[in-house]
């Protein structure tokens, strides 16, 4: 026993050893995690260390969310010289760092490796910016303090792998610094190489279109990191063609007629909105017809006189476009129609007409409101014929005119690739074929929508093929300058037979609903829907082409059987008018798929015959005799003429409705027309009385058939007409002049309330203090009353809790 002990004993001392030299002996141990920021959807953690053999730095980090701080000076310490890491689980945004002396790169994962390019600091500023995933983006430039809009700056790469390096933009008006902000971008932008723009910036319309850049070119995380834009300010005359430079030194005002903003013509100068026509007139040679039409993105937008002029020389024709509207030179820019091999070119202003002089010959010059652009060719295939003769054009531009984005649409009716169209990238372009009939496209296809170029169709895609008469093609990268989509296949437009609107009732009519019977005079009988029935119609010729769309129409021939249908339910009706009904079809896209579809349904109206039951209108002498003294009510309002109210019977200028039903009961409506009875009150009263705005002109009484015959319904006669005295005068009888003290005038008698005292025109409260003071036979107002019995009552506890107080400190000092 005496050994186990010690045996123990040792074993506890050779422990207690082993412990001590264990903590003394140096480790690295790796404190959890530090967080940064964390929410719903980013969470951010760092590497921290307690050892004592690393080298430790302090980094204070910012977190900044598509321009807004999330976190800001969030300090973290024991941050190892090496082999640390920032976490940032943030999916959907990208990531970059802005931080002297440090270098983030990313590792693997949402790992990011932390380097200390300078290591003598002990204490380090990094920010962390995320920026919502995007190839495109437009940002406004944007004073909120001053609430000043200096303009866009965008910027558009398909390709980019981040777009959450952060720039400063600097804005310069007038040579003056105005203001600054920070944008999200790709860390590389480029504008030398290729024709499309990767940043651009869009003044307000405070400033002029010219705009000016420190980095022009290119936009990148070194010398060229942060740009400075340069504006100047509009002149103020509101000319378009105003010449003045801008800026503190204008003079110009509105409408101002200095030759600044009203620059003179010269002789062959021609001015337009879009742009500015000079041309040389005709030498020793005698010129040539020429008219000149500007297009803006394929709309015809102006048309000139016929011009004559020379040809064969630089200078014979030049146009200058206004600022805002682009051509391209050699990109289809332009189209000469003579009757020989004609040619423009616009750099020189050199034309070439070939041709009789006096022919109508037509310069159509084309301009686009976009300078990003793509080339796009539109071709058959082989195995598609000419039933295919053009296609519609449809996008969404800018409009310098009306300073706003506007849907743009035009026919384009050239295959040749020489011809192609000019479409806007990163923007949904629609392409509709037009198609004889009854012929429409099938499916599209494009090589190019692999990577950069999306193309759908308007029933479906799969890949690189679309399906449908129409397509939409969007470019999302800078580097497609050429995007060639080819019509694959054509199909023939059928009609539907009878069988398909019967059968396919679902499809063709919204909830099967092809014809409607519906009863007009029988609030009873609900109106009932049906399917279309075999043999009771015809389906028309086809209608339309590809482009409007087809059309067909379903004439009924047979309305009675839809009719009879209805009468086996809700008894005998006859058909209003005998109109031929015809329900429209339309071939449209539903879910994915063609089909013909019903734009709206045949409607019959109706009505009941109840035989010899339904009782014959009432005449006019039995009307009259039913509202002989009891018809219409004037009610004058003006409390100033205190006109009493009065009744009328039943003057000219009445209407007998027809006959009608409601749970079985037959009624007819009377109606009548204020005018009369107000002309009628006027006399009585010796003044002018008009109906204040909120009354009616007429109204109706019901009259209800019983068994003793046509009786005025219950509440319905007299009718009331609110009418205003425009005088303000007394009757014509005022009767005996009252006393307003006398007790038993009851006008004055608060607890007797008259018609009229209360009416929201009144003062209730103008006079009720002093007849209260000098006639004790008033009942008193009980709202002044309670009053008394509440103050009473308040002061009375007032003592009561004195007392209370009082007695307590008393009984409790005792």
């Amino acid at each position: 026993m005496n050994f186990l002990k010690n045996h123990f004993k040792k074993g506890i001392a050779l422990g207690a050893a082993l412990f001590m030299i264990i903590s003394l002996m140096p480790v690295h141990v790796s404190a959890a995690d530090e967080t940064i920021y964390q929410d719903n959807d980013i969470t951010i953690t760092v590497d921290t260390s307690d050892s004592d053999l690393e080298v430790k730095k302090t980094i204070v980090f910012d977190v900044v969310l598509d321009g807004q701080t999330l976190a800001q000076d969030v300090e973290v310490n024991n941050i190892a010289l090496t082999d640390s890491y920032i976490n940032i689980d943030a999916d959907g945004y990208d990531v970059s760092f802005i931080g002297s002396g440090t270098s983030i790169t990313h590792a693997t994962g949402n790992d990011y490796y932390i380097t200390f390019v300078n290591a003598i600091p002990n204490r380090y500023d990094v920010t962390i910016n995320l920026a919502s995933e995007k190839t495109s983006d437009d940002i406004r430039i944007e004073d909120t303090d001053s609430n000043t809009y200096y303009g866009t700056f965008s910027w558009v790469k398909g390709e980019a792998t981040t777009s959450a390096y952060r720039r400063l933009v600097t804005v310069y008006v007038n040579g003056e610094y105005a203001y600054e902000q920070y944008v999200n971008t790709p860390d590389q932008l480029n504008n030398a190489t290729g024709s499309n723009k990767q940043f651009w910036f869009t003044p307000s319309d405070d400033y002029n279109e010219e705009v000016t850049y420190n980095h022009p070119y290119a936009l990148d995380k070194v010398a060229n990191s942060d740009l400075e834009i340069y504006l100047t300010t509009k002149c103020p005359c509101g000319n378009p063609y105003c010449d003045c430079p801008g800026g503190t030194d204008c003079t110009c005002h509105e409408d101002c007629e200095c030759e600044l903003c009203n620059p003179p013509l010269g002789d062959n100068e021609i001015r337009t909105p879009y742009g500015v026509i000079e041309y040389k007139e005709p030498g020793l040679g005698g010129g040539y017809n020429l008219t000149v039409e500007t297009y803006v993105n394929g709309v015809l937008k102006h048309t000139t006189d016929q011009l004559r002029i020379r040809s064969g020389e630089v200078d014979s024709l030049n146009f200058t476009p206004t600022s805002g509207y682009y051509y391209f030179n050699d990109e289809n820019s332009y189209d000469l129609i003579t009757d020989g091999a004609s040619s423009w070119d616009q750099r020189t202003g050199w034309i070439t007409i070939v041709g009789d002089r006096d022919d109508d010959n037509v310069l159509k010059v084309y301009l686009w409101t976009f300078e990003n652009h793509a080339s796009l060719d539109v071709e058959r295939r082989l195995s598609v014929d000419d039933d295919v003769t053009g296609y519609i054009i449809s996008y969404e531009a800018y409009n310098p005119e009306t300073k706003q984005n506007e849907v743009f649409t035009y026919e384009a009716t050239s295959f040749l690739a020489a011809q192609s169209q000019m479409i806007p990238i990163n923007t949904d372009v629609t392409i509709t074929a037009i198609c004889n009939s009854p012929y429409e496209v099938s499916q599209w296809s494009s090589a190019d929508a692999y990577t950069g170029v999306e193309l759908t169709g308007s029933e479906g895609q799969n890949n690189t093929e679309a399906y449908g008469n129409s397509a939409t093609i969007k470019v999302t990268s800078t580097a497609y300058t050429d995007v060639t989509v080819y019509i694959d296949a054509v199909r023939e437009v059928k009609l539907p037979t009878e069988d398909d609107l019967i059968s396919n009732k679902d499809e063709c009519f919204d909830g099967n609903v092809a014809v409607v019977v519906d009863c007009i005079n029988n609030l009873e009988h609900e109106s009932s829907n049906y399917g279309l029935i075999a043999d009771t119609f015809t389906i028309g010729q086809l209608e339309g082409n590809s482009a409007t769309g087809y059309t067909t129409k379903v004439i009924i021939t047979q309305p009675s059987e839809y009719v009879n249908r209805y009468n086996q339910v809700n008894g005998e009706h006859t058909r209003v008018d005998s109109d031929v009904k015809v329900i429209t079809l339309k071939w449209e896209v539903v879910n994915g798929e063609s089909q013909w579809k019903a734009v709206g349904s045949a409607t019959y109206d109706v009505i009941c015959d109840q035989g010899e039951d339904k009782p014959e209108k009432p005449d006019q002498p039995t009307v009259e005799e039913l509202l002989l003294d009891n018809a219409v009510m004037i009610d004058c309002i003006n409390t100033e003429a205190d006109h009493d109210d009065k009744v009328y019977g039943l003057k000219d200028g009445y209407t007998i409705g027809d006959v009608y039903t409601k749970d079985n009961i037959y009624y007819v409506d009377v109606t009548v027309e204020a005018d009369v009875y107000v002309e009628a009150y006027s006399t009585d009263m010796g003044s002018q009385h008009t109906l204040s705005a909120d009354s009616k002109t007429s109204d109706v009484i019901t009259l209800v058939y019983t068994e003793e015959g046509w009786a005025v319904a219950e509440n319905e006669a007299p009718v009331t007409f609110t009418v205003e005295c425009e005088d303000g005068g007394s009757t014509t009888d005022s009767g005996d002049e009252e006393d307003p003290n006398d007790p038993t005038n009851p006008g004055e008698d608060p607890s007797n309330p008259q018609e009229g005292e209360n009416d929201e025109t009144n003062d209730s409260d103008s006079s009720s203090d002093d007849n209260d003071a000098s006639d004790s036979t008033h009942t008193p107002n009980t709202g002044d009353t309670m009053h008394i019995y509440l103050t009473a009552a308040s002061v009375s506890l007032l003592i009561l809790c004195i007392y209370a107080l009082t007695h307590f400190k008393k009984e409790f000092s005792d």
